[in-house]
């Protein structure tokens, strides 16, 4: 069930706070292609426009996925149109037409849906009978986005028309929304319509100038994890009326039978669990109901039933009361996804679970109603009510309090052609990123790809993660400064700078630096006394052929960590882990240990071939054959014997064929994953190290990533115990 709040004001000013810390200064540079003397940009923040990365690279590269919205550097609030098609992260994409509402945070690029908290949309006249999916018309031509600021006209020529200005600081977002003359000037609360979905959302009219709410939301990318976010919101003038809307089942229940008269079928993901038993009983009241007993249940193991067919594009709403003993939760698989509800430890008081979901357009599966173990243990329970009910909007005048449960969906990624790897670096530069809505060669993964471009123009970058190395190369700004945190200050001077330029020497602070390299405390100024702010100059000198004479001697190059032993800090010793001892999986060839599946997460067993077989290198194999496998489907092999608790393993494997294929360690409590491969006729093995935390079941699984045929050979499987290596 979803809520929102309208709000019927005059134009006028809201004010959404939270928390955040402060940022620092911008850096200043000069145009590209100067020289030393070039006077740097008086405002350099003037020159950024947020509309780049807000729209699409192609069919190759997708979605870039920057939002174009309000926010301060480090700030808590992004205050940031959404759009229908709501790319992941950023919400907005640039080629469509139309606004839904105006979220308070957003997070630029990240490849799985997350926040979108809190959208609120201007509207004028009449609201129409599903005010959730209510959008205003906008175009380009009437939008303007800068650092910290953002404007756009909706409905523009339209006597609905509303001007919306966002701006931001490090902890508040400021709307203004100037309406035309009307008696009806609306602003809508969407409230539990977070982009991955709240698994909760509750808000309240305080007098007649304040709304406040929060919500619960979070599950990035399928993981449990979920966060509270909080909301007040002040306006510059009373409202005159408020009232509220909600989604409610208002249909029939489409189980036409009783609940211990449906036809409930048993699933489990993996083997390892008891004998189970599923039969129709009566709760102690008399109650029609389904027994689910098992002495020892695995995580992810349920009892399902098959609604009649649901039209597509519609919501509902599934219930189910639960009493007895087990960690459960209801599940409503709505053909597409799992849209799972709160985990629950049953007792003999009944309490009633609900979960609300819409039913996906074009091609999905047969929707389920499902109750799921959430952890290993025993199930001795009864589920009656059992229902499922289309939901129809409900408009509630003058109320002050609305609590709403949301779906909780999870949802369910130098030089090797011999050229100098400067001329690599600027070709780049120049070719895959563009001040464009699609300017960025891919997603851009929380900054990652926009800042490679910061780095690599200012002729720098920190190549390895964690290590405070900057491997340099040619700017192409002939002057950069920097005022950077405890005073320090960073001068960058490279005349003749371009896009076509090569390094011929470095200077720090006036002295000749012969490697490709720097530490980053020469820049920041750690290295300085505390006392003493420094300055840090940089120079480049530039020629605009390849030097291949500068830091060409072995020294020169950044330090390769993987090449040489690593250094700790006094004291401190590596503790090196290497297999050792038996298979864990069993002394038998692959192809003769015991294999199970395929099956597809929230579906169960698919249809598939899993045969032993000779690889076409000679060797015992398992043959897994599926025409066309959904992803997150897989095929499993399980330890001769449970894996000590408190110890590291390894698990390998060797695929060839075909598939888009990764290897998984299920360590009982989380699923740890190698990279993604395509297989070919070329075998390639994969590996994975982790701990078992506990003691539990655990699973050597191959999974697909995508759609698509499987047809793989799978040989030297092996699970096996890690150890300290002796020195």
């Amino acid at each position: 069930m979803r809520a929102l709040v309208v709000v019927i004001a005059a134009a006028g000013t809201l004010a959404a706070g939270g928390g955040a810390t402060a940022g620092a200064r911008a850096l200043a540079v000069s145009p590209p292609g100067g020289s030393a003397g070039d006077a740097l940009v008086s405002d350099p923040a003037s020159l950024v426009d947020p509309l780049i990365g807000t729209g699409s690279g192609g069919a190759t590269v997708g979605q870039v996925d920057t939002y174009p919205g309000a926010t301060a550097p480090f700030g808590m609030v992004s205050f940031s149109p959404d759009t229908p098609s709501r790319p992941d992260g950023g919400g907005y994409n640039y080629d469509d037409s139309a606004i839904t509402g105006f979220s308070l945070t957003h997070m630029s690029g990240p490849g799985c849906g997350a926040f979108g908290d809190f959208p609120i949309l201007p509207t004028v006249g009449a609201l129409d009978d599903d005010p959730a999916n209510t959008t205003a018309a906008f175009q380009h031509g009437d939008e303007h986005a800068a650092p910290g600021s953002y404007s756009v006209g909706l409905n523009p020529g339209k006597p609905t028309a509303v001007r919306a200005d966002l701006a931001a600081t490090a902890r508040t977002g400021i709307g203004r929304f100037t309406y035309p003359g009307t008696t009806a000037a609306n602003l809508l609360f969407k409230m539990g319509a977070a982009q991955s979905g709240n698994q909760s959302a509750s808000v309240q009219v305080v007098g007649d100038d304040e709304v406040t709410g929060t919500e619960t939301a979070g599950q990035f990318c399928g993981s449990p994890g979920t966060y509270p976010v909080h909301f007040v919101a002040k306006f510059s003038r009373p409202f005159s009326s408020y009232g509220t809307w909600h989604t409610a089942p208002t249909g029939p229940n489409v189980f036409t039978q009783q609940a211990g008269d449906l036809p409930w079928s048993y699933h489990e993901v993996a083997s390892g669990g008891t004998a189970a038993s599923i039969t129709p009983a009566k709760t102690p009241d008399g109650s029609s109901a389904v027994a689910w007993k098992q002495s020892n249940a695995l995580a992810n193991t349920w009892i399902e039933t098959t609604p009649p067919a649901l039209p597509q594009g519609d919501t509902y709403q599934a219930t189910v009361t639960l009493q007895g003993s087990g960690n459960v939760y209801l599940n409503f698989y709505n053909g597409r996804q799992d849209v799972g509800g709160k985990a629950v430890k049953l007792t003999s008081t009944p309490v009633t679970l609900t979960v609300d979901a819409p039913i996906p357009t074009g091609s999905i599966g047969r929707p389920q109603f499902q109750v799921r173990t959430a952890g290993d243990g025993p199930v001795d329970l009864l589920a009656s009510a059992v229902s499922i009910r289309q939901e129809t909007v409900v408009k509630t005048p003058g109320s002050t309090k609305m609590s709403t449960h949301g779906t909780g969906a999870p949802r369910v990624p130098a030089g090797p052609d011999g050229r100098p790897a400067g001329e690599i670096v600027h070709r780049l530069l120049t070719s895959v990123y563009a001040d464009t809505p699609g300017g960025e060669p891919g997603n851009d993964d929380l900054g990652s790809m926009s800042s490679w471009y910061v780095w690599s123009s200012l002729g720098m970058y920190p190549a390895t993660p964690g290590t405070p190395v900057l491997a340099l190369g040619a700017p192409i700004f002939s002057r950069a400064e920097f005022d950077l945190p405890g005073g320090h200050h960073l001068k960058l001077t490279a005349p003749g700078a371009s896009t076509t330029a090569y390094v011929h020497g470095v200077s720090v602070n006036g002295k000749p630096w012969a490697p490709a390299w720097l530490s980053a405390s020469l820049l920041t100024g750690a290295d300085a006394p505390s006392s003493r702010p420094a300055t840090t100059e940089l120079a480049f000198t530039l020629t605009p052929t390849a030097d291949t004479s500068w830091a060409a001697t072995a020294s020169d190059a950044p330090p390769s960590y993987p090449a040489g032993p690593l250094k700790f800090p006094p004291g401190r010793k590596p503790v090196i882990l290497t297999p050792t001892g038996p298979n864990l999986l069993g002394s038998a060839p692959t192809g003769e240990l015991s294999w199970h599946g395929p099956v597809q997460n929230g579906v169960g067993s698919v249809p598939g071939t899993v045969d032993s077989a000779t690889s076409p290198e000679g060797k015992s194999a398992v043959h897994w054959t599926e025409t066309n496998a959904a992803p997150n489907t897989w095929i499993w092999v399980d330890p001769e014997s449970g894996l000590p608790a408190g110890q590291s393993y390894q698990a390998s494997i060797t695929l060839e064929g075909t598939g888009t294929v990764y290897l998984d360690f299920w360590n009982g409590q989380q699923d740890l994953t190698s990279q993604t491969v395509q297989l070919t006729g070329t075998p390639q093995t994969l590996t994975i190290q982790g701990a078992v935390p506990s003691a539990a079941d655990t699973h050597v699984q191959i999974r697909t990533a995508d759609t698509g045929p499987v047809n793989l050979y799978a040989s030297d499987v092996s699970l096996r115990l890690l150890t300290p290596q002796q020195s």
